[in-house]
């Protein structure tokens, strides 16, 4: 019986559903590697639908979490002109991001900001997520202060 069990099991695997296979002249030895084969494809198959199973909802999850911060903003040219939102950069600049970037900065520490080939949303992204050694700020400071920093960033009186 147990020969006709696992080789039954394998030839389901090996050659689809309703598939009959003999189990004639199976060894007790060939019956177990046959049914250790058939465990590790059924677990193989098990963890895959699990993974992608968790994978989605992981992505499920983190994107109801980040909904907000997955819109991309939109910075009209009247934001970013604008001299109050501009100053208000300045001051979080000149008190948090000159430690890395800027000239009063340790040599090496950060890359120096070439911000003519930036656009908004590309700073705006770089701020709140960090990138390689630059950490996040996006929980540091809010939407408003981040876009900021952007308007900032990318008026004619920045100078890296």
């Amino acid at each position: 019986m147990k020969r006709i069990c696992a080789a039954a099991l394998l030839g389901m695997f090996a050659m689809g559903p309703g598939a009959t296979v003999s189990a004639a002249g199976l060894t007790e030895q060939q019956v177990r590697e046959i049914a250790a084969e058939v465990a590790e494809r059924v677990a193989r198959q098990v963890a895959e639908e699990i993974a992608a199973k968790v994978a989605a909802r992981i992505a499920e999850e983190y994107l109801e979490d980040n909904a907000s911060e997955n819109v991309e903003l939109v910075f009209t040219p009247e934001f970013l002109s604008d001299p109050e939102h501009i100053a208000a950069g300045k001051e979080i600049w000149m008190g948090q991001c000159t430690l890395c970037h800027g000239a009063k900065a340790y040599p090496g520490k950060a890359p120096k900001l070439k911000p003519k080939r930036y656009t908004p949303n590309f700073v705006y992204d770089r701020i709140t997520n960090g990138f390689r050694k630059m950490p996040p700020w996006g929980e540091v400071y809010d939407e408003e202060e981040r876009m900021d920093l952007v308007a900032w960033i990318l008026s004619r009186r920045f100078s890296p």
